[in-house]
C-alpha cells in the first residue's frame, strides 16, 4: 500500500509536467505553422475533439498584424500539423462542450447531440458558436 501511494505521489508531478510540455509543444507548433498569429495567454482548453480517447488542445489566437483577426488554434493528438479555425468576430472566450451535449443549429434549424467533444466560443456581442470536428475539418454549429 505504501509503495503504491509513493508511486502515485511521484507520478502526479510527472503527469503535470507532461501536460505542461504538451501545451508548450502545441503553442510552439501553432506559432510555427501560423506565424502571423500568437496564442493568447491563459486561453487554452482540453478535450477529445477527434474522438480517439486522448486529450487535444485548443486556444484563442490573435493575429500579430493589422487588421486584427482572431482564430482558434487546435492541436489534435496523433496529428503533426495543427489546425486553425479563423473567426470574423472578436472572440472573448473559448470553452469545452462535452460529447453528448445537445445543440440547436440555428443555420439549419435542426437539433442534435454532439457526437464528440466540441469547441464553443463567445464573441464580444455575447453570441455563442460551437465547432465540431467532422471529416478532418471543424464544422460550425450556430447556437
Amino acid at each position: 500500500m505504501r509503495l503504491s501511494v509513493g508511486l502515485f505521489l511521484l507520478a502526479a508531478p510527472f503527469a503535470a509536467l507532461c501536460a505542461e510540455r504538451s501545451e508548450s509543444n502545441c503553442r510552439a507548433s501553432l506559432e510555427r505553422a501560423y506565424s502571423v498569429y500568437e496564442m493568447r495567454p491563459a486561453s487554452t482548453i482540453r478535450g477529445d475533439f477527434n474522438g480517439d480517447g486522448q486529450d487535444d488542445l485548443a486556444g484563442l489566437m490573435d493575429r500579430k498584424a493589422q487588421p486584427i483577426r482572431l482564430a482558434i488554434g487546435v492541436c489534435l493528438s496523433g496529428e503533426d500539423r495543427p489546425l486553425l479555425i479563423p473567426s470574423q468576430r472578436g472572440l472573448t472566450r473559448i470553452a469545452l462542450t462535452v460529447r453528448g451535449s445537445r445543440h440547436a443549429d440555428l443555420v439549419t434549424d435542426m437539433t442534435g447531440v454532439f457526437e464528440r467533444d466540441a469547441l464553443s466560443t463567445t464573441d464580444e456581442d455575447g453570441n455563442t458558436v460551437s465547432y465540431i470536428l467532422r471529416a478532418g475539418t471543424f464544422a460550425r454549429i450556430a447556437g
